[in-house]
């Protein structure tokens, strides 16, 4: 099915405390971006003394800003609303806070929109180290392992205006939702909207994360799996373990962290695998006993059966 031609896009970075150390990295890239800063918003929902440094970094390179309480959700919701009336966006690309697209990736987003209603692609970090090496399994490989309609792995997506409005954008139960990526497509999903993860969408990801945070981060993804898969629980849990067990994953998960580690890049993926499965299990004991995953002030709790129905 051929679309009408997207002609005006509009760029959404949502914000919520983010991380100074790249952010104002990500700021600048924005500016490059073949879009009118009028088709250009900062939305954060950070606290009072975090939005201001936020405000004076994003004046400064003079986009629009506004200060909207709530999450993710929220914020590229009012982001629309803002951008429409200024611009009269046909298309959306949400950023992330530490993620850079370059002129080629809307290009392409802009292309691959007149024939799917939500497309996104794949991180890469192109820094050394453990950690980097970890983001590249992360972003490259685990979308294997799972249903990919539900599974947008990248905070760098870009929609059809007329396909949200459409599907009436993140629905009651999305606003409340984990994660505004896979809750936008759950919803585009279950609305028979058309979804694109493409090969030829690359953006680069900013490593600025120790161990400690990069593995509280993989207990809110595996939350994320768990809270929108509650139909397949047991494939969710099984799926990472099992994946431990395959010696060509692990060679092509190795591949990719020589990016990132070459020296010890055949030890990282076993390593990253084994992360991946003790999160998982400590996400579904917070969410099954009740505690639910924090993030970021709330605490999500939803979609997962109780253990007499497992």
């Amino acid at each position: 099915m051929i679309r009408p031609s997207i002609t005006s896009p509009g760029i959404i970075l949502p914000l919520k405390n983010p991380p100074f150390q790249v952010l104002p990295q990500v700021i600048r890239r924005i500016t490059t971006l073949p879009i009118s800063n009028d088709a250009k918003v900062v939305i954060d929902g950070s606290a009072p003394q975090i939005s201001e440094k936020v405000q004076a970094l994003v004046s400064k390179h003079d986009l629009n800003y506004l200060h909207i309480p709530g999450n993710k959700h929220v914020a590229i919701d009012r982001g629309i609303q803002e951008l429409h009336k200024q611009s009269m966006i046909d298309a959306v690309i949400v950023l992330d806070d530490d993620s850079l697209i370059n002129t080629s990736w809307v290009t392409v987003a802009i292309k691959l929109l007149s024939e799917s209603d939500l497309v996104w692609g794949f991180g890469v970090c192109k820094e050394k180290g453990i950690i980097a090496g970890f983001m590249n399994i992360d972003l490259n490989v685990m979308v294997a392992l799972l249903n990919r309609e539900y599974w947008l792995e990248s905070g760098v997506y870009a929609f059809r205006l007329d396909a949200y409005h459409d599907v009436k954008g993140f629905g009651e139960k999305g606003i409340n939702a984990l994660s505004d990526d896979h809750a936008l497509t759950v919803r585009f999903t279950q609305k028979n909207r058309t979804l694109d993860v493409n090969s030829t969408l690359h953006h680069r990801l900013l490593n600025y994360r120790g161990l400690k945070e990069w593995f509280k981060q993989k207990i809110r993804w595996m939350g994320e799996i768990l809270l929108i898969s509650h139909r397949n629980v047991f494939l969710s849990l099984l799926a990472i373990p099992l994946a431990l067990t395959s010696p060509l994953l692990m060679w092509k998960a190795s591949k990719i962290t020589r990016l990132s580690f070459p020296a010890r890049s055949y030890f990282t993926a076993p390593a990253a695998f084994a992360a991946y499965t003790l999160a998982l299990f400590i996400a579904y004991r917070r969410i099954a006993g009740g505690r639910g995953i924090d993030w970021k002030g709330h605490i999500y709790q939803y979609n997962l059966p109780k253990k007499k129905e497992l």
